[in-house]
Protein backbone atom coordinates (compact mmCIF):
# COMPACT_ATOMS: atom_id res chain seq x y z
CA UNK A 1 0.00 0.00 0.00
CA UNK A 2 1.51 3.36 -1.04
CA UNK A 3 0.21 7.03 -2.79
CA UNK A 4 1.16 7.63 -6.32
CA UNK A 5 0.29 10.86 -8.23
CA UNK A 6 -2.16 11.29 -4.92
CA UNK A 7 -3.72 8.14 -4.82
CA UNK A 8 -3.61 5.46 -2.66
CA UNK A 9 -2.87 1.89 -4.59
CA UNK A 10 -3.39 -1.24 -3.07
CA UNK A 11 -1.67 -4.18 -3.86
CA UNK A 12 -3.86 -7.28 -3.22
CA UNK A 13 -3.47 -10.95 -4.69
CA UNK A 14 -4.69 -10.27 -7.74
CA UNK A 15 -5.96 -7.06 -7.72
CA UNK A 16 -3.86 -3.54 -7.94
CA UNK A 17 -7.02 -1.33 -6.06
CA UNK A 18 -6.56 2.69 -6.65
CA UNK A 19 -8.13 5.42 -4.32
CA UNK A 20 -8.74 8.53 -4.67
CA UNK A 21 -7.70 11.13 -1.91
CA UNK A 22 -11.28 11.23 -0.65
CA UNK A 23 -11.22 7.72 0.16
CA UNK A 24 -13.72 6.65 -1.98
CA UNK A 25 -12.59 3.89 -5.21
CA UNK A 26 -11.25 5.12 -8.57
CA UNK A 27 -10.87 2.13 -10.57
CA UNK A 28 -9.13 -1.88 -9.90
CA UNK A 29 -6.46 -3.20 -11.97
CA UNK A 30 -7.38 -7.15 -12.75
CA UNK A 31 -6.19 -7.87 -16.09
CA UNK A 32 -3.61 -7.34 -18.16
CA UNK A 33 -5.68 -7.85 -21.37
CA UNK A 34 -4.49 -10.92 -21.29
CA UNK A 35 -3.08 -12.22 -18.64
CA UNK A 36 -4.02 -12.42 -14.90
CA UNK A 37 -2.23 -9.83 -12.53
CA UNK A 38 -0.46 -11.22 -9.28
CA UNK A 39 1.46 -7.86 -7.84
CA UNK A 40 3.54 -7.21 -5.30
CA UNK A 41 4.16 -3.53 -5.83
CA UNK A 42 2.68 -0.65 -7.93
CA UNK A 43 3.58 2.65 -8.89
CA UNK A 44 2.05 5.54 -11.42
CA UNK A 45 4.82 7.36 -13.64
CA UNK A 46 3.73 11.37 -14.61
CA UNK A 47 2.22 9.88 -17.61
CA UNK A 48 -0.36 7.92 -15.81
CA UNK A 49 0.69 4.43 -16.53
CA UNK A 50 0.87 2.01 -14.07
CA UNK A 51 3.74 0.23 -13.40
CA UNK A 52 3.58 -3.15 -11.93
CA UNK A 53 5.90 -5.43 -10.12
CA UNK A 54 4.05 -9.43 -10.52
CA UNK A 55 5.07 -12.13 -8.18
CA UNK A 56 4.90 -14.43 -11.17
CA UNK A 57 5.48 -12.15 -14.71
CA UNK A 58 8.24 -10.01 -13.64
CA UNK A 59 7.64 -6.11 -14.75
CA UNK A 60 4.43 -4.88 -16.55
CA UNK A 61 3.20 -1.59 -17.64
CA UNK A 62 -0.22 -0.78 -18.15
CA UNK A 63 -1.94 2.35 -20.15
CA UNK A 64 -5.18 4.39 -20.13
CA UNK A 65 -6.52 2.12 -22.43
CA UNK A 66 -6.09 -0.56 -19.47
CA UNK A 67 -3.86 -2.68 -21.83
CA UNK A 68 -0.61 -4.03 -20.27
CA UNK A 69 3.12 -4.40 -21.80
CA UNK A 70 5.28 -6.79 -20.77
CA UNK A 71 9.10 -5.82 -19.88
CA UNK A 72 11.40 -8.53 -20.23
CA UNK A 73 14.93 -7.87 -18.30
CA UNK A 74 17.86 -10.25 -19.65
CA UNK A 75 18.59 -13.41 -17.63
CA UNK A 76 18.40 -17.03 -17.47
CA UNK A 77 14.99 -19.08 -17.68
CA UNK A 78 15.92 -20.17 -13.94
CA UNK A 79 17.22 -18.87 -10.93
CA UNK A 80 18.76 -21.89 -9.24
CA UNK A 81 22.32 -22.39 -9.91
CA UNK A 82 24.11 -25.42 -8.58
CA UNK A 83 27.24 -24.81 -10.67
CA UNK A 84 28.94 -22.77 -13.18
CA UNK A 85 32.40 -22.73 -15.36
CA UNK A 86 34.05 -19.89 -16.57
CA UNK A 87 36.17 -19.97 -20.04
CA UNK A 88 37.57 -16.60 -20.89
CA UNK A 89 34.58 -14.03 -20.56
CA UNK A 90 32.14 -16.52 -20.84
CA UNK A 91 30.14 -17.89 -18.10
CA UNK A 92 28.28 -21.46 -18.52
CA UNK A 93 25.90 -22.52 -15.44
CA UNK A 94 23.72 -25.46 -14.71
CA UNK A 95 20.39 -25.32 -12.20
CA UNK A 96 21.45 -28.35 -10.54
CA UNK A 97 19.01 -31.81 -9.02
CA UNK A 98 20.42 -33.55 -6.23
CA UNK A 99 19.25 -33.25 -2.34
CA UNK A 100 21.38 -33.98 0.49
CA UNK A 101 21.26 -37.52 0.86
CA UNK A 102 22.27 -37.88 -2.99
CA UNK A 103 18.83 -38.45 -4.27
CA UNK A 104 17.21 -37.01 -7.56
CA UNK A 105 15.17 -33.80 -7.81
CA UNK A 106 14.42 -34.60 -11.08
CA UNK A 107 15.22 -31.01 -12.23
CA UNK A 108 14.60 -29.60 -16.18
CA UNK A 109 17.45 -30.61 -17.64
CA UNK A 110 18.72 -26.65 -18.57
CA UNK A 111 22.08 -24.84 -18.72
CA UNK A 112 23.01 -21.23 -19.38
CA UNK A 113 25.61 -18.84 -20.41
CA UNK A 114 26.27 -15.43 -19.94
CA UNK A 115 28.39 -13.45 -22.78
CA UNK A 116 28.83 -9.73 -23.58
CA UNK A 117 26.04 -8.87 -21.09
CA UNK A 118 23.59 -10.93 -22.61
CA UNK A 119 21.84 -14.42 -20.79
CA UNK A 120 21.79 -17.61 -23.46
CA UNK A 121 19.33 -20.15 -22.03
CA UNK A 122 18.76 -23.72 -23.41
CA UNK A 123 16.36 -26.29 -22.69
CA UNK A 124 13.47 -29.05 -24.10
CA UNK A 125 12.08 -26.23 -25.95
CA UNK A 126 14.79 -24.86 -28.11
CA UNK A 127 16.98 -28.30 -27.36
CA UNK A 128 14.87 -31.21 -28.08
CA UNK A 129 17.97 -33.20 -27.80
CA UNK A 130 18.15 -32.48 -24.20
CA UNK A 131 15.41 -35.24 -24.37
CA UNK A 132 14.35 -37.31 -20.89
CA UNK A 133 17.88 -35.50 -19.57
CA UNK A 134 17.27 -34.82 -16.18
CA UNK A 135 19.46 -32.61 -12.70
CA UNK A 136 22.05 -31.19 -14.56
CA UNK A 137 24.64 -31.12 -11.74
CA UNK A 138 28.58 -30.07 -12.91
CA UNK A 139 30.12 -28.26 -15.80
CA UNK A 140 33.52 -28.34 -17.46
CA UNK A 141 34.37 -25.40 -19.34
CA UNK A 142 37.08 -25.65 -22.23
CA UNK A 143 39.84 -23.31 -21.24
CA UNK A 144 40.52 -23.15 -25.14
CA UNK A 145 37.51 -22.68 -25.98
CA UNK A 146 34.80 -20.10 -24.95
CA UNK A 147 31.63 -22.06 -26.77
CA UNK A 148 32.70 -25.66 -25.54
CA UNK A 149 31.76 -27.04 -22.46
CA UNK A 150 30.86 -30.98 -20.96
CA UNK A 151 27.76 -31.04 -18.59
CA UNK A 152 27.41 -33.72 -15.97
CA UNK A 153 24.21 -35.07 -14.60
CA UNK A 154 23.49 -36.91 -11.51
CA UNK A 155 21.81 -39.99 -13.30
CA UNK A 156 21.43 -39.17 -17.11
CA UNK A 157 25.01 -39.57 -18.09
CA UNK A 158 27.36 -37.12 -19.58
CA UNK A 159 27.39 -34.61 -22.95
CA UNK A 160 29.59 -32.31 -24.49
CA UNK A 161 28.13 -28.84 -25.52
CA UNK A 162 29.52 -26.92 -28.57
CA UNK A 163 27.86 -23.28 -29.46
CA UNK A 164 25.12 -24.01 -27.87
CA UNK A 165 24.61 -27.26 -28.85
CA UNK A 166 24.43 -31.18 -27.46
CA UNK A 167 27.21 -32.59 -29.96
CA UNK A 168 27.58 -36.05 -28.17
CA UNK A 169 26.27 -38.04 -25.01
CA UNK A 170 28.86 -40.30 -23.14
CA UNK A 171 27.84 -43.78 -22.35
CA UNK A 172 29.36 -47.02 -21.05
CA UNK A 173 29.36 -47.67 -24.66
CA UNK A 174 31.26 -44.74 -26.30
CA UNK A 175 33.57 -43.82 -23.07
CA UNK A 176 35.21 -45.56 -20.12
CA UNK A 177 31.90 -44.09 -17.84
CA UNK A 178 29.91 -47.10 -16.00
CA UNK A 179 26.49 -47.48 -15.01
CA UNK A 180 25.83 -47.24 -11.16
CA UNK A 181 26.08 -50.41 -8.52
CA UNK A 182 23.04 -49.11 -7.63
CA UNK A 183 20.80 -48.60 -10.55
CA UNK A 184 22.28 -50.38 -13.93
CA UNK A 185 20.63 -48.00 -16.18
CA UNK A 186 21.90 -45.04 -14.46
CA UNK A 187 25.18 -42.77 -14.91
CA UNK A 188 25.71 -40.57 -11.86
CA UNK A 189 27.86 -37.72 -12.58
CA UNK A 190 29.14 -35.97 -9.46
CA UNK A 191 31.62 -33.62 -10.76
CA UNK A 192 34.49 -32.43 -13.74
CA UNK A 193 37.05 -30.61 -14.40
CA UNK A 194 40.40 -30.18 -17.13
CA UNK A 195 43.83 -30.27 -16.04
CA UNK A 196 46.69 -28.18 -17.46
CA UNK A 197 46.97 -30.89 -19.96
CA UNK A 198 43.34 -30.39 -20.90
CA UNK A 199 42.34 -33.67 -19.80
CA UNK A 200 38.83 -34.09 -18.74
CA UNK A 201 38.56 -36.01 -15.27
CA UNK A 202 35.07 -37.06 -14.62
CA UNK A 203 33.66 -38.53 -11.21
CA UNK A 204 31.48 -41.48 -11.69
CA UNK A 205 29.61 -41.71 -8.75
CA UNK A 206 28.63 -45.03 -7.19
CA UNK A 207 30.01 -46.98 -10.48
CA UNK A 208 32.79 -49.98 -10.63
CA UNK A 209 35.64 -47.68 -11.19
CA UNK A 210 34.70 -43.69 -9.67
CA UNK A 211 37.37 -41.56 -11.60
CA UNK A 212 37.65 -41.53 -15.53
CA UNK A 213 39.72 -39.27 -17.52
CA UNK A 214 38.61 -38.24 -21.37
CA UNK A 215 42.24 -37.32 -22.46
CA UNK A 216 42.88 -34.71 -24.27
CA UNK A 217 42.90 -36.90 -27.65
CA UNK A 218 39.88 -38.02 -27.04
CA UNK A 219 40.53 -41.62 -25.84
CA UNK A 220 38.71 -42.52 -22.01
CA UNK A 221 40.42 -44.50 -19.28
CA UNK A 222 38.85 -45.46 -15.94
CA UNK A 223 40.40 -45.27 -12.67
CA UNK A 224 39.60 -48.10 -9.93
CA UNK A 225 40.04 -45.90 -6.42
CA UNK A 226 38.88 -49.10 -4.37
CA UNK A 227 35.24 -49.04 -2.40
CA UNK A 228 33.20 -46.96 -4.68
CA UNK A 229 31.43 -43.94 -3.32
CA UNK A 230 29.36 -40.68 -4.22
CA UNK A 231 32.44 -38.90 -6.22
CA UNK A 232 30.54 -35.86 -5.16
CA UNK A 233 33.07 -33.25 -7.03
CA UNK A 234 35.89 -32.65 -8.95
CA UNK A 235 36.77 -29.41 -7.46
CA UNK A 236 39.46 -28.48 -9.37
CA UNK A 237 42.96 -30.55 -11.43
CA UNK A 238 45.90 -29.27 -11.53
CA UNK A 239 49.15 -31.33 -12.25
CA UNK A 240 52.46 -31.75 -9.97
CA UNK A 241 55.04 -33.94 -10.39
CA UNK A 242 55.04 -37.21 -8.86
CA UNK A 243 57.55 -37.36 -6.07
CA UNK A 244 58.52 -40.74 -4.55
CA UNK A 245 59.53 -38.96 -1.34
CA UNK A 246 56.38 -37.28 -0.77
CA UNK A 247 54.41 -39.86 -2.34
CA UNK A 248 55.05 -43.04 -1.00
CA UNK A 249 52.14 -45.42 -1.17
CA UNK A 250 50.31 -42.93 -3.97
CA UNK A 251 49.35 -43.84 -7.47
CA UNK A 252 50.47 -41.45 -9.81
CA UNK A 253 47.45 -40.72 -12.11
CA UNK A 254 49.44 -38.09 -14.39
CA UNK A 255 51.49 -41.14 -15.34
CA UNK A 256 48.70 -43.69 -15.97
CA UNK A 257 46.79 -41.50 -18.32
Amino acid sequence: MLVSNDRLLVCNFLTVDVFKSDGTAESSYYSYNPGNIRPNDARYDENGDLWIADNDKGLWKIDETFTGQQYLINGPINSQVAAMGISGTTLWAVPGGRNASFGNLYSAAQYYTFEDESWSSFSLTNTPSLGEMRDLICIAADQQDDNHAYIGSWGYGFMEINDGAIVNSFTPGNSSLQYSIDADDRIFIGGAAYDENQNLRVTNSTAPDILSVKKADGQWKSFNLGTYGTGDRCRSCYYRPFQPEMDAGARPFTDCI
